[in-house]
């Protein structure tokens, strides 16, 4: 597909634990590679992006789910629930050096309770009926990192949303405060809406490529 086949402006919501450190190289190759393609970026919860499937507040999503979503594609593959980009594992994270320190109740960081990772992770805690506090709510992944990284608490992310000053908890830790293993969690692209352009559909089939 050469890059002048993609002339045109559409709308991208991108869920922001998707490899943050990264998009910003990735969205820059897409444009040297079809320079009359705009997108407009918009970075947001997964929870927001799986509501506007059915409304026009973006052309095309791309969000991530947990186990229990409607998961278990394979890499690149399309079906009826979108084409997933790829796989990566979750893991207990807190600034480095800080691990050893934290005691019950776990104090957590995460985004607000409308996100899917946040209602996994407490209700995994319930479920193992583990003490824990919310002591830090961040508004998005930038300022759970600056959490993290101030030692306010611990979190869960995905492999690629680990920034600097964040490291995974080792295992004899994780074994101390009796923390659950994690799964891995699925990005994918949303699948396409009924009477679409057809400069979406092949957008999203850009993105595809350029994302995976």
């Amino acid at each position: 597909m050469r890059g002048h086949t993609l002339d045109g402006e559409l709308r991208l919501a991108v869920t922001d634990y998707f490899r943050p450190g990264e998009i910003a190289g990735m969205l820059r190759g897409l444009r040297e590679r079809y320079p009359y393609l705009r997108l407009h970026v918009q970075v947001t919860k997964s929870s927001v992006i799986d509501a506007g499937m059915h409304t026009d507040d973006f052309d095309i999503g791309l969000s991530m789910r947990l186990p229990g979503k409607g998961g278990g594609q394979q890499a690149g593959t399309k079906g009826a629930r979108g084409t997933v980009l790829r796989r990566e594992a979750l893991a207990w994270v807190a600034a480095q050096g800080e691990a050893e320190r934290v005691s019950g109740p776990l104090p957590l960081v995460l985004l607000p309770d409308t996100c899917s990772l946040h209602q996994y992770v407490v209700q995994t805690l319930r479920r193992r009926r583990l003490d824990h506090v919310i002591a830090h709510s961040a508004s998005g992944v930038a300022g759970l990192h600056l959490a993290l990284a101030a030692g306010l608490g611990i979190s869960c992310l995905n492999e690629s949303a680990i920034g600097p000053g964040v490291a995974r908890i080792d295992a004899a830790t994780q074994a101390r405060l009796k923390l659950p293993a994690l799964p891995t969690a699925e990005f994918f692209l949303l699948p396409a809406r009924a009477g679409e352009a057809a400069l979406v559909g092949k957008v999203r089939a850009a993105l595809a490529e350029q994302l995976a």
